[in-house]
């Protein structure tokens, strides 16, 4: 078993002040867009296209958060286990213990001389 939770959450907060200071530049980028807009609308503006240059300024501030996807789905463990069995048809359960007790159960086909590998995921 490998323990990376403790390793990726000290590498995240080493780098969470540059994703959080990256923010005020996209919110900047995209305001200037919808003054573009707004000042471009200006010759011939209507009521209409004030609230659409409205809108849109309010979809792109809304729109405005850091992707941090990447590091909430890194695992925060690694378990490896190996077996020997003979080739053919194999069922293989797999407990998996959080906030909930879960077993994982897949059907695996070992080719004869070879291997399967089996890879479970599971969201922290």
């Amino acid at each position: 078993m490998s323990d990376l939770s403790a390793g990726i959450k000290n590498e995240y907060e080493k780098l969470k002040p540059k994703i959080i200071g990256a923010a005020p530049s996209r919110m900047i980028a995209r305001a200037a867009a919808a003054e573009v807009a707004r000042h471009q609308g200006r010759k011939k503006i209507s009521e209409l296209d004030e609230v659409v240059v409205l809108t849109v300024e309010d979809l792109l501030v809304a729109a405005d958060k850091p992707d941090t996807r990447s590091w909430t789905l890194l695992p925060g463990y690694i378990y490896v286990a190996r077996e020997r069995v003979s080739a053919g048809p194999h069922s293989v359960e797999v407990g998996l213990k959080g906030r909930a007790h879960e077993i994982r159960k897949m059907d695996v086909q070992i080719p004869k001389g070879g291997f399967a590998a089996v890879v479970v995921t599971t969201l922290r």
